[in-house]
């Protein structure tokens, strides 16, 4: 860029092209998703406050992206997840770039990439009827076994109950609960066996949200004149989503998830440099 710093969002595009030329030579299925599918189709790029990008996959591709990334993006990428990241928490994957920074300032001890980082989620099936009680139920249990890690420097809550199960779960060794996490989110997909729903284990709950015909058409969305695939039908996505969402929100609502004295950005200098260092 001339010598000019890279911005957030030019890194982010680089990942993109990055990934979307991995996926295009294996043929991995993949979708734009969530705030980077709106900027696609409202603003033809990133929504200008959006501080993520989110991309979706058919779970059987999202299990080979996985295996490839982890041979073919490294090692100018990270790409974790539980099944390589003990303290990993998330219900999905995340592909970070070496050599940036996008560090919480409250999870600097935990043996997580603090890059910059696209979120990648599993489209799983959803089940429905007392099949879907339990398969929430199941959900929600492997999330809290693998937020542990994150609990007393992240979270607090008023609930007892909650103090309580998660005080438990401290006491059972990572390794151990890890696994236990895995087996319960593998039950839960099984329980979704042959539905012709599917969702995306947004933070904790899987939401039915789609029909899985609605990610076999797609279509083309535009980030920085270049071309990404995107459900045919992202406006009824969208519209599930966020409402009226051609309409921009008011002012004081554009910001992104993080809040800015809580994060250490820069797009030049890796995480480990400010680990470093006394934040």
């Amino acid at each position: 860029m001339s010598g000019q710093k890279k911005t957030l969002h030019d890194v982010f595009f680089d990942m993109l092209c990055d990934i979307d030329d991995l996926c295009k030579k294996h043929g991995i299925r993949y979708s734009l998703y969530c705030g980077t599918l709106l900027g696609a189709v409202r603003h033809q790029g990133f929504i200008p406050w959006d501080d993520d990008v989110d991309l979706a996959m058919p779970l059987e591709d999202y299990e080979r992206f996985f295996e490839i990334a982890n041979r073919e993006l490294t090692p100018e990428y990270e790409i974790q997840d539980l099944k390589n990241t003990p303290d990993h928490y998330w219900n999905w994957m995340r592909v970070y770039k070496r050599g940036t920074t996008y560090l919480h300032k409250s999870w600097k001890d935990l043996k997580v990439s603090q890059g910059i980082g696209i979120d990648v989620f599993p489209l799983v099936p959803v089940s429905y009827g007392k099949k879907s009680v339990w398969q929430q139920r199941l959900l929600r249990t492997a999330y809290s076994l693998r937020l542990v890690p994150y609990w007393k420097r992240t979270h607090f809550s008023h609930k007892k109950s909650v103090r309580i199960g998660m005080t438990c779960f401290s006491l059972i060794p990572q390794g151990l609960r890890n696994g236990i996490s895995k087996a319960l989110y593998r039950a839960a997909v099984r329980l979704g066996k042959g539905s012709a729903y599917v969702g995306t284990v947004d933070a904790m709950l899987l939401a039915p949200k789609y029909l899985r015909s609605e990610w076999e058409k797609m279509t083309e969305g535009t980030i920085n004149g270049r071309a990404f695939p995107i459900p045919a039908a992202f406006d009824r996505f969208l519209m599930r989503m966020y409402g009226t969402y051609w309409i921009l929100p008011p002012e004081e609502a554009r910001r992104g998830h993080d809040l800015p004295e809580d994060i250490v950005l820069d797009t030049e200098k890796d995480y480990t440099e400010y680990l470093e260092k006394s934040l």
